[in-house]
């Protein structure tokens, strides 16, 4: 399903965790966008649930201008990833996956809405989450300014 239907196409008051996990969120357009994904997941997250979403920290790359990622690379792939700064505000995102074992490469351009951080914490506040807590990582290390990875912990507060 699309994440904007959530709320539709998944039981009320049902879930105790959704997660939001690949930077998937920046692939949404618009605020208007986040804001009907936040809803859909309060609806579907019981009292108390917890919601769990990562992206990277845009407030980092902006600001500091960072035109790429780590490289990842194994025995089996080389991934590339690549951005542009636009004056629209979005980033354009380019990847290039390199397959060893064909010698296969598979290129990519899209745009990104990046969101920061105190947005995010808006959002999330407005859509009802509370005890709102960010990480540098999956592992719980502590966020800061310098993170690129941006783990964010919201609990669902009753209905508003």
């Amino acid at each position: 399903a699309n994440m904007l239907d959530i709320g539709n196409v998944f039981d009320i008051d049902q879930y105790e965790l959704v997660t939001c996990f690949g930077n998937t969120l920046v692939h949404l357009s618009h605020e208007n966008e986040i804001d009907r994904f936040f809803s859909g997941v309060f609806k579907v997250l019981k009292e108390g649930g917890i919601f769990l979403l990562q992206i990277l920290n845009y407030d980092n790359i902006v600001s500091n201008g960072i035109s790429s990622l780590p490289l990842i690379e194994n025995e089996r792939i080389r991934f590339v990833r690549n951005y542009d700064f636009l004056n629209n505000g979005f980033i354009g995102f380019k990847t290039s996956l390199f397959i060893k074992s064909n010698q296969q490469t598979i290129e990519n351009s899209i745009m990104l809405k990046p969101i920061f951080i105190d947005e995010l914490k808006e959002l999330l506040t407005k859509n009802g989450f509370s005890n709102i807590e960010l990480y540098g990582g999956f592992n719980g290390e502590m966020f800061t300014s310098k993170s690129l990875p941006l783990v964010v912990s919201a609990k669902r507060r009753s209905n508003l």
